[in-house]
């Protein structure tokens, strides 16, 4: 898209997300994600740089998480989602492409991960489906 003269040209077919359900643009403006379905579920993470074209998927660290959902911490620049299917929070940095995976207390069903970026670290807030209750994660690390 070119701001000056207003004229959005097509730049071609970047990668291939089957089954999303969310899409996320990192705080820097320069990453976009989705959550895929396929596979057992995933993070596609796509550079905007059009220089680079590079394109990453990262996987889960638990087979069969089904995210639903992802949120991006304007503090720290981690993405955050929820298993539907595990009852873990997935975290995952996308300057080095790990994850860190977060077992809840019972079962959740998480369709959605709430950050709050107010503390110096960030606060995540968890609707439990199942529980018919929210849950406040702090991670410690």
């Amino acid at each position: 898209f070119d701001a000056g003269s207003g004229k959005l040209e097509p730049m071609g077919l970047a990668g291939e997300a089957r089954g999303s359900s969310f899409l996320g643009l990192h705080p820097n403006g320069r990453f976009l994600y989705a959550v895929t379905g396929a596979n057992g579920g995933g993070v596609s993470a796509y550079s905007i740089d059009p220089k680079t074209e590079k394109i990453t998927e990262w996987q889960m660290p638990v087979k069969w998480q089904m995210p639903y959902d992802a949120q991006i911490s304007e503090t720290s620049g981690d993405i955050y989602n929820g298993s539907m299917l595990s009852d873990r929070i997935i975290r995952t940095n996308p300057k080095t492409g790990e994850s860190l995976s977060y077992l809840l207390p019972g079962s959740t069903n998480i369709r959605r991960v709430f950050v709050d970026n107010r503390p110096a670290k960030p606060v995540l807030w968890i609707g439990s489906n199942h529980g018919a209750s929210i849950v406040k994660v702090e991670p410690l690390d």
